[in-house]
């Protein structure tokens, strides 16, 4: 069977997003570290942040703090254990 999946980001606020993003996300365990990302559209890593530490559970990790993006979709994406999840944002000024 081997380990449980991890379930997608739970929700971001505000979306759309203006210099802040918080990411809700929830853990099914301890450790394998991992990273939150905000990718554009193109690929590029515009922001992210480490996952390791974080204990299993329900989270809420600022992704943007008082950073000015251009305006458009962004993906959040959460890779751990092997597993990407994501979803979509809005960013606007």
């Amino acid at each position: 069977k081997g380990r449980p999946a991890i379930p997608p980001p739970g929700g971001a606020w505000p979306n759309p997003a203006r210099g802040e993003l918080t990411i809700a996300l929830a853990l099914p365990a301890t450790g394998s570290g991992g990273v939150l990302e905000l990718m554009d559209l193109a690929g590029r890593r515009v922001a992210f942040h480490e996952l390791s530490g974080l204990s299993a559970g329900r989270h809420q990790v600022p992704l943007l703090e008082r950073r000015a993006l251009p305006p458009g979709v962004y993906v959040v994406r959460l890779s751990r254990g092997g597993e990407t999840r994501g979803m979509k944002v809005a960013v606007v000024q």
